[in-house]
């Protein structure tokens, strides 16, 4: 079972999504990064951001961009910061 958090416009700015306390095996995006844009992703533990769970995403238009292999235990937050991205759906 998975759980989607859905958008449907070109965002840019900075977003921190709580995540819901189901067991979660992984976070994709489903995301067009357009030319010049990127995704930040971290993930954050009360506020702070947990080491080992930073990326940033170049330019690619996927419904399946997986973020991280393994994710922590516990509760934490998903961060996002989009440049000229339309992101249409994060699903953990």
């Amino acid at each position: 079972s998975s759980t989607s958090v859905r958008f449907y416009q070109t965002y840019e700015g900075v977003f921190i999504l709580p995540t819901p306390s189901l067991p979660k095996v992984y976070i994709a995006l489903n995301a067009c990064i357009n030319d010049g844009g990127f995704v930040e992703v971290r993930l954050l533990a009360n506020g702070k951001p947990l080491p080992g769970y930073q990326k940033r995403l170049p330019t690619q238009d996927s419904v399946h961009i997986p973020l991280f292999e393994q994710l922590p235990d516990g509760e934490f937050q998903i961060e996002l910061i989009l440049q000229n991205t339309q992101l249409y759906s994060i699903t953990f």
